[in-house]
């Protein structure tokens, strides 16, 4: 039993995050509410994020074909498909003429 009554205090949570902070929370959502980030940086992140993980599974996709096939990997080349997913430029035809 306890030596003096707990009515008046009230119980501190394990996973208490602070003030304010809900769990579960995008980090994007917090920004947004502080008036740090705007809708349309929000929009570049998220389209910057959608072009890295097609690049990702791209590479990836290159590196079991590249197995596959026995190719080493200094000799590995990047498609335009790679070059696009990492924001580079890509020309719509590529140039035949550099390799003559």
């Amino acid at each position: 039993m306890l030596a003096k009554p707990t009515e008046n205090v009230l119980p501190i949570e394990a996973t208490s995050r602070g003030p304010g902070i809900a769990a579960g929370r995008h980090i994007g959502a917090i920004l947004m509410d502080d008036g740090k980030l705007t809708v349309t940086d929000a929009e570049q992140v998220l389209k910057r994020q959608r072009e890295l993980r097609k690049a990702e599974k791209a590479a990836a996709k290159r590196e079991k074909r590249a197995m596959r096939e026995g190719v080493p990997e200094d000799q590995s080349v990047a498609t335009n498909e790679d070059l696009a997913g990492y924001g580079f430029p890509v020309d719509a035809e590529p140039d035949r003429d550099q390799d003559r």
